[in-house]
């Protein structure tokens, strides 16, 4: 079984990542940049890929035991623009999220752990929200929430940090 993270590199990532290693797992990174830990770049397989782009994912060649984190996101932490700004976050949050779905349907893969933040504004999120979730119980910001798309063949789990 391999554990496939999508921003491998990042914060969140690196410290699963590590977790994982110490459980003697095998880890893919797939992420923008390399880990900045020599550990991680040593003891993990990178990939080179944006979640926007449904290619870069065919890299991974998911399979049926592949579990997969989604956790390649855009943060309010990042530069985030002034003007255009739920289409900034829309690209990777949302339709980068749906690639990953359709990158796992593709492959087989059935087992997916996600965290994400997406403005509310957005209107093919609010088709997806489920309404049993209160978005202000994962946000600090008062404009997202954790969100997971309704993909009845996977498994799936939702997490906050």
């Amino acid at each position: 079984m391999r554990h496939v993270i999508t921003g491998g590199s990042g914060f969140t990532g690196s410290a699963l990542t590590y977790q994982l290693l110490e459980r003697s797992e095998e880890v893919v990174n797939f992420d923008l940049i390399p880990p900045a830990d020599p550990i991680l770049a040593s003891s993990t397989r990178f990939i080179c890929g944006d979640v926007r782009k449904p290619d870069g994912l065919a890299q991974l060649k998911l399979g049926r035991d592949d579990v997969v984190y989604h956790l390649a996101s855009r943060q309010v932490a990042d530069a985030v623009p002034r003007l255009g700004r739920d289409a900034w976050f829309s690209e990777t949050n949302v339709q980068g999220t749906q690639n990953v779905v359709d990158a796992m349907r593709v492959g087989g893969a059935h087992h997916r752990v996600s965290q994400g933040r997406v403005p509310l504004s957005q209107p093919k999120v609010r088709k997806i929200l489920d309404t049993t979730w209160d978005p202000h119980r994962f946000n600090v910001f008062g404009n997202a929430y954790c969100f997971d798309f309704a993909t009845s063949s996977l498994d799936r789990s939702i997490y906050r940090l």
